[in-house]
Parts: structure tokens; C-alpha cells; sequence
């Protein structure tokens, strides 16, 4: 969980990190996550941001091609390790020491921020987000700063119907167009809290994982893709395992990434048909950076 009241210290440190490594607004910075919340301090500090689905070669090879000469990698120990190349591969937790000092004890108040990071212009370039649509040749996606910031805030009431102070649950990777926009940032800059999730539908322990965080979270809307409840349909059809839990705060829940098949989206309206939460298929574009169509 993100708590919109206490998300200013990773953006901090992250802004932090720059300053001490010298990157200025111009230099171009890829961060390669498989998730988690370090991405908005790339924002505050001036830095362009180049988010992967997964931690790669292919992706190092990618940031290369487009002149990046940076990158800090996140990755877990034994989890998709890669060779940190010298010279330019920087691991995540190298680049965050001693960024932490004076951070640890109380939040860190909006004064003391607002007086670090470095304002952004609207038509500045804000990160740079890769698909490879169906060419299999992953093409860099370039969002300004005021467009996107304006779309994703935006987004967020008159697509999903979120007021501040709601909880918002995006179970995507962060590194994907709705994890980087619906988690990272669209939220946040609506006033909501985030739900961060790294792990699966199913098997963690059961289908019944996202239900689970729902109920302790007090989830209000739930985001996914068509695969994630294929599988949860696959281990537990009957929905059972979602009737373990209290959904009374969720008031719906939205799917998309890719196409979604109709017998799909029908067993989730099925399985919450009780709790009169509706299930919501709509469309958009990585090239778009938010929704375009829901239905």
C-alpha cells in the first residue's frame, strides 16, 4: 500500500540519488523494474524514465539503442538476474545508499519536498513506454509531462469513477502502460491510496489472492487483466473462494491489457452477480498511455 498521506519518501530519495549521481533534467535515465515504487521519483527529478516489462538483456539492449547511458536495475536476488555491465548498469540498492538519512524516523513533510524537486514543464518529456504492438520490435512511446498527468488524472473519475480517498487496486506489472499509469501515477495525483501487488492470481496461496486484498484493504476498485481471471475461473470456478471475503467496498471492477473474451467477462459478472458489482471491459493503448473506450 501506497497511503496517499506518506508516498513522499521514495520519490525523495530517488531525487536524492540523482543529485548525488548527477543526472540533470536532459540525460535520459532508464529505470528497469519488475515492480514496485520507485518510478515517480524519476518525475520529481527531472530524469526520463524508461520502464520494461520484465528485467532483460533484450531490454539493456533496447535502452542502448535509444542512448540511454544509465540504467539502475531492480531486481531480486536469484529472480531474473542479469549481468550488471560496468560502466553503465547500476544495481537499484547501490544507487539508494545513503539516500535514506534523516528519512527513516517521520514523514517527510510536502515543504521540504516542494523545496528539493525540481518542477517539470508541461511539454516536458516524462518517460518513454515500449510496445512492440505486433512487430515483436519494442518502439519507445513518448509522453510529456502535463499531457499525461492531465490524462491520468482525469482518467480516474470519469473512467473508473474514483474520488479522492478511494483505494485503487491495479494488479499489473509496473513497468506496463496500466501499472505505470494506474499505479504509479494516475492515482496518486487524484488523491488515492494504491494497492501494490507483486505476485499471482493463483497459488498465493489460492485463487482467492485478490479477493483477500480487497477485504484487507478495503479495495473500492479493482483493475486486471482477462488472463489473471482466466486462471482464477480455471482453479476456482465456482467463485467459492471470493465468498470467504467482504466486498462490500468494492464498487467495481474494470479488465483489460488485451482482448477479453466474452465467457470470461461473463463468469465475473456471474461470480459478483450477488454483490452487484459490475464488470467492466474497456480498450486502450500502451501509444495511448490511458483509456479510450469501455463499454
Amino acid at each position: 500500500m501506497i497511503p496517499r498521506g506518506d508516498r513522499r519518501r521514495a520519490p525523495l530519495r530517488a531525487h536524492r540519488r540523482g543529485a548525488f549521481r548527477g543526472i540533470r533534467r536532459i540525460q535520459p535515465v532508464a529505470i528497469i523494474s519488475a515492480s514496485g515504487g520507485i518510478l515517480p521519483g524519476g518525475w520529481g527529478g527531472g530524469g526520463r524514465t524508461v520502464p520494461y516489462k520484465s528485467l532483460s538483456e533484450d531490454a539493456l539492449h533496447i535502452a542502448r539503442w535509444e542512448g540511454v547511458r544509465e540504467c539502475i536495475i531492480a531486481q531480486r536476488e536469484g529472480v531474473l538476474e542479469c549481468e550488471l555491465r560496468g560502466g553503465m548498469d547500476v544495481s537499484y540498492g547501490e544507487s539508494m545508499d545513503g539516500t535514506n538519512e534523516g528519512m527513516d524516523a517521520v514523514p517527510v513533510p510536502s515543504t521540504h519536498v516542494s523545496g528539493i524537486l525540481t518542477d517539470m514543464i508541461p511539454r516536458q518529456l516524462h518517460h518513454i513506454l515500449y510496445t512492440s504492438g505486433t512487430t515483436g520490435m519494442p518502439k519507445g512511446v513518448v509522453h510529456d509531462t502535463g499531457g499525461y498527468a492531465t490524462a491520468s488524472k482525469w482518467s480516474m473519475s470519469k473512467s473508473y469513477d474514483c474520488e479522492p480517498g478511494d483505494v485503487y487496486f491495479a494488479a499489473s506489472d509496473i513497468g506496463w502502460a496500466v501499472g505505470h499509469s494506474f499505479t504509479a501515477y494516475g492515482p496518486l495525483l487524484h488523491g488515492c491510496t494504491v494497492v501494490l501487488y507483486e505476485g499471482k492470481p493463483v497459488g498465493t496461496p489460492d485463487a482467492g489472492a485478490y479477493w483477500r486484498l480487497v477485504e484487507e484493504h478495503g479495495v473500492n476498485v479493482l483493475f486486471s487483466a482477462p488472463t489473471a481471471f482466466r486462471a482464477m475461473r480455471q482453479a476456482d470456478p465456482e467463485g467459492l473462494l471470493m465468498k470467504k471475503y467482504d466486498l462490500s467496498k468494492l464498487r467495481a471492477v474494470f479488465v483489460a491489457g488485451e482482448r477479453s473474451d466474452p465467457s470470461t467477462l461473463h463468469w465475473i459478472e456471474d461470480i459478483l452477480s450477488g454483490q452487484k458489482i459490475p464488470a467492466i471491459d474497456h480498450w486502450w493503448q500502451t501509444e495511448l498511455g490511458f483509456p479510450g473506450a469501455g463499454k
